[in-house]
């Protein structure tokens, strides 16, 4: 080997990169178009041209570009990959002893895209294949070609021609028949290679073709426009259309056998004609026996049991269809429509011995029981409720499949769990219409829109179920700057954040590049997301003000059977200094400390006010006991008894009258601590009259009020004056020798208080020194001093005593009481 490069190179240093594969293949690049495999067992050196490779698949011719090996790699399936410059993706045919090209394809979502350069290569756990191209990577995975597409092909006479698709069946023998609005019949084989189109001479009709049935003997019958009927033989390869009365120029818009082999025709018209196995006849519809309530509109399905009935849906709901009378028996549809109504069902399939899945156009799925005639909803219907649901079928599994207007899914046979089989833009261009899955001899099912047949293996899509990524947190952003947090999730640490940047997005994905299921995610905050949150296409979460604390981030997915493990991610949002925990516990102090001096203050403020009513209490107690002095008492009944002694029963009674109500004001008043001025201004006049009685001719009395004072509320002490009145009397007037005594009492308001005034012309304090009877007195004037005192809540009671002199002799008292209006 080394010779022959010697001999091809010399010492130029043309190689660039070498690779052995597992076939012992030495693969060698240069700085040329030249690529060479020297095989270690049989010592030959085969040279391959990428110019010529390129030109053969493509036929493009790149002579004006130099074309280069980037890279080499053999892949698990032990193919090899030769990416390049300008010659696109090269896979090594082994059997063939070639390359095939893989070209840039726009069209497919997972396709390879490049404008010149491919650069490396890698194969992951999934079998995908990634390119580094200039631009960008490229995934695409080579071996899982899940649906397989046929239709129409610009310029390709050997393709289905370019009308719409409404049925397929398959011949005993393996032929696959297309049925086309215009185009006639296509016929394939069972690996879908083109064999022909057939297209028939007649009326126009004829090549609008509709629907297929089998036969129990193997001959097809295809439906047409106007009631046309093409009988296939798939042994001779033979065609023979025949036009049945029975049909009545109608569409045969459906075809079915029932378990005896009849068949039932739906016609566009809305009615069956039946074709009977047993005597090869058709017979039309048995419009004699038809209810009046029963509308005619096309059928779309069929579905005979094996009771002699057949099940057919329309626009406007579900009927019943008896075979041997040939007549419609009943309506059914949903309790929230009325037979007015309009609701498009579609494909029917058996979901127990009592129960059919029906499918309807907006409405989603539905259940119908057929022995009470009822329909119901699936427990997928807050799925399908506003979905329409074409074709339905079930698989062995007893899983349900069914196609949506884009998509296929696969649901358990409890509903819980659902799978989307998301199919590229360059397999399906149209939405779905069929109303059936068909199930060809090799177990693969084909349905169909009107632009393409869609084939897929219903037991290969998603066989690697059970080998689902765990889904990864792949970005975080807080105010849209990123924060790398892989080492944050590997050491379950959580995230740090201050509480004024508390605004996240965080990114998930699967990781899955390839796979044609739809993946649901369902993520959650703890602290923020009461429930799981499902999105589909959205990969993203994003929350705004998070208030400080610990948040807990979750996301999982799903693919149809069941939620991969939990991903987590933890997350702290630290709160401001004034929220920290330290700052609330000196808060706490502070208003503890606060509330503290605040109970202490009211505390000492009530034993204060306890001891200041205490004080009071004495105060009126001893201003009680001082107010009536007991030789006052004692004189009052002894001059009562010495009047009855004289027979002066007029004035005893008088003055008993007044001492008894003397008494009695006294005691009521010593019950509160304020009374009315007026009673106790009634009270010191009896005090008065009482003293008069007693010292008559000694003095004389009046006593004044202010009329306000008088007929208005004034509460004052009981009795607040009458110790400084019995003092002007007994030391004052009692001793005045000379000429007559004067006593007056004045109470007059002034700003807000009342002001008394008690004058007399008695023999002045002076006079009355020596008296032994001063300290009684004295004590009782000392107690009312403080009343008023206490009264007005001051500090000295507002109490002023003034010696009255005429030329420097005493000539009386006069003693000034404020008091606080309250």
């Amino acid at each position: 080997m080394l010779r022959q490069l010697w001999n091809l190179y010399g010492n130029s240093n043309k190689l660039r990169y070498i690779l052995l594969d597992s076939h012992h293949n030495l693969w060698l690049s240069t700085w040329t178009e030249q690529l060479h495999r020297y095989n270690m067992d049989t010592k030959v050196l085969t040279t391959y041209s990428l110019k010529a490779i390129l030109k053969q698949e493509t036929g493009i011719d790149t002579t004006s570009n130099t074309i280069l090996v980037n890279a080499m790699y053999e892949d698990r399936q032990e193919n090899l990959w030769i990416a390049t410059d300008y010659a696109g993706l090269l896979r090594f045919d082994r059997e063939g002893d070639r390359f095939n090209a893989i070209t840039s394809d726009e069209k497919l979502k997972n396709g390879l895209r490049y404008s010149f350069s491919i650069l490396t290569i890698f194969q992951d756990r999934d079998d995908n294949i990634w390119l580094g191209t200039d631009r960008g990577i490229s995934i695409f995975n080579p071996y899982r070609h899940y649906f397989q597409s046929i239709h129409h092909v610009d310029g390709n006479k050997a393709s289905l021609p370019k009308y719409d698709i409404n049925d397929v069946i398959e011949t005993n023998q393996g032929e696959i028949l297309v049925a086309t609005w215009g185009g006639g019949i296509s016929i394939y084989d069972q690996q879908w290679n083109f064999i022909r189109n057939v297209h028939f001479a007649g009326p126009p009709a004829l090549d609008l073709v509709w629907s297929f049935v089998s036969l129990d003997d193997g001959t097809i019958w295809a439906g047409t426009q106007n009631g046309y009927i093409h009988q296939y033989d798939p042994v001779r390869h033979s065609f023979k259309t025949i036009h049945p009365k029975e049909t009545n120029n109608s569409t045969i818009a459906t075809m079915a056998r029932d378990p005896d082999g009849n068949i039932l025709i739906g016609l566009y018209s809305g009615k069956i004609a039946l074709w009977d196995k047993a005597g090869e006849k058709f017979y039309a519809y048995n419009d004699s026996l038809t209810s009046p309530n029963i509308p005619f509109t096309g059928v779309i399905d069929i579905l005979p049991d094996h009771a002699g009935k057949a099940w057919m849906t329309t626009s406007n709901g579900l009927l019943l269809f008896d075979i041997k009378k040939r007549a419609y028996t009943h309506l059914f549809q949903p309790d929230s429509l009325n037979t007015r109504a309009e609701i498009t069902l579609q494909g029917m399939a058996v979901h127990n011995d009592s129960m059919l899945l029906i499918g309807s156009v907006y409405k989603g799925l539905y259940f119908f029981n057929t022995n009470s005639g009822r329909f119901s909803r699936t427990p997928a219907d807050d799925v399908f409720q506003s979905t329409s649901v074409y074709a339905i079928r079930k698989d062995l599994t007893g899983h349900i499949w069914l196609t949506t207007n884009f998509t296929i899914v696969k649901m358990t046979p409890d509903f819980s769990q659902f799978t989307r089989f998301n199919i590229d833009q360059s397999i399906i261009n149209a939405s779905f219409g069929s109303s059936r899955f068909y199930q060809l001899h090799d177990g693969r099912w084909v349905t169909y829109t009107p632009a393409e047949i869609v084939c897929f293996d219903p037991g290969a899509i998603g066989k690697d179920a059970g080998n689902h990524p765990q889904v990864k947190i792949c970005g975080f952003s807080v105010f849209d700057k990123k924060i790398q947090v892989d080492s944050f999730i590997t050491s379950h640490v959580p995230i740090i954040l201050t509480y004024n940047n508390n605004f996240v997005s965080i990114e998930f994905s699967a990781l899955t590049y390839t796979d044609i299921r739809q993946i649901n995610y369902y993520y959650r905050m703890t602290g923020v997301d009461q429930k799981w949150i499902h999105t589909t296409t959205k990969q993203f979460a994003d929350y705004t003000d998070l208030h400080p604390g610990q948040y807990l981030f979750e996301v999982k997915a799903d693919y149809g059977n069941g939620p991969t493990s939990i991903t987590s991610l933890a997350i702290e949002v630290t709160p401001p200094w004034w929220g920290t925990w330290w700052f609330r516990i000196l808060c706490l102090l502070a208003l503890g400390s606060l509330i503290y001096l605040i109970v202490r203050n009211r505390i000492d403020s009530i034993r204060k006010e306890a001891a200041l009513k205490h004080r009071i209490a004495e105060t009126e107690m001893m201003a009680l006991r001082s107010q009536m002095n007991p030789h006052f008492i004692f004189n009052c009944i002894n001059s009562i008894d010495a009047m009855i002694q004289r027979n002066d029963k007029y004035k005893a009674t008088v003055y008993l009258n007044k001492f008894a109500r003397l008494i009695r004001n006294v005691l009521d008043s010593s019950k509160q601590n304020k009374i009315q001025l007026s009673r106790d201004m009634e009270t010191l006049q009896l005090y008065i009259d009482l003293e008069l009685f007693r010292h008559q001719d000694k003095f004389t009395a009046t006593v004044t009020a202010d009329e306000e004072l008088l007929q208005n509320d004034y509460k004052v002490p009981p009795l607040i004056i009458q110790p400084y009145v019995e003092n002007a009397i007994l030391h004052g007037l009692r001793h005045k020798m000379d000429h007559p005594g004067i006593l007056s009492v004045s109470v007059t308001k002034r700003e807000e208080c009342i002001m008394y005034v008690i004058e007399d012309n008695g023999v002045g304090r002076k006079a009355v020194n020596g008296d032994s009877k001063k300290d009684s007195n004295g004590y009782g004037m000392q107690i009312s001093s403080d009343r008023v005192r206490l009264f007005n809540n001051e500090e000295i009671a507002s109490v002023h005593i003034t010696d009255l002199e005429i030329n420097g002799m005493p000539a009386g008292t006069r003693v000034e009481v404020q008091l606080k209006i309250q």
